[in-house]
């Protein structure tokens, strides 16, 4: 997630309709009582619905990357390290905290979670 995305946020009623066929009819309900942030995945465009509360703590979090020295030309949200310009991988965290937890099959364990996810 890049940190424009944070200024392309669409209210429930401007989402793009393309985006809204793609929910079901509860999506649809949440979906216009929430903010809309469309991110860039490995296959095209992925949506992220948000509250208000989110992305007013997501700016915050913002205010402090200066004084936390994250580099000024870094343009993720989530930076990877302090000099990089690259963002953190997420399969990198989830095996670190995978193996914390004494779990032994990190794939097992990733996959598990996609699929209570899609449920």
């Amino acid at each position: 997630m890049l940190i424009d995305d944070l200024n392309n946020v669409k209210k429930g009623d401007q989402m793009n309709e393309h985006v809204l066929k793609c929910f079901t009819e509860s999506e649809k309900q949440m979906a216009y009582q929430m903010n809309l942030i469309e991110i860039e995945g490995k296959r095209g465009t992925v949506p992220v619905l948000l509250t208000s509360e989110m992305i007013d703590l997501m700016k915050f979090i913002l205010k402090f990357r200066t004084e936390n020295k994250i580099n000024p030309e870094n343009v993720h949200f989530f930076p990877g390290a302090l000099d990089s310009l690259k963002a953190i991988r997420g399969d990198a965290v989830l095996r670190k905290y995978t193996l914390q937890a004494g779990l032994k099959e990190f794939m097992s364990t990733t996959m598990l979670l996609l699929n209570l996810q899609r449920k």
